[in-house]
């Protein structure tokens, strides 16, 4: 990964590189994006597996976890803490 952050299953978390990217933890605003896409989805393909994700959506939501590369991580907090500094 170069940029950009990733909503996968829990269960290809070995296929990760820790040294470049970190797990964090899902809030609401993820958990709507990764709705929101796998809606898209199911519109696009007919995927039954998407189906089945969002027809269990409670049990299925904490099946995600979010990987975002460490740089890319960096370069959103000081985008962050600069805007909160010109709002201050």
């Amino acid at each position: 990964m170069s940029g950009g952050i990733a909503y996968i299953l829990n269960d290809y978390i070995t296929e990760i590189n820790p040294e470049l990217v970190d797990v964090d933890p899902l809030n609401e605003a993820d958990f709507q994006t990764i709705k929101t896409y796998l809606k898209r989805h199911v519109k696009l393909t007919g995927s039954g597996l998407a189906s089945r994700f969002l027809a269990n959506w409670d049990q299925s939501k904490e099946k995600f976890i979010k990987v975002i590369p460490r740089d890319y991580k960096a370069v959103l907090e000081k985008r962050a803490l600069e805007q909160s500094k010109t709002l201050a």
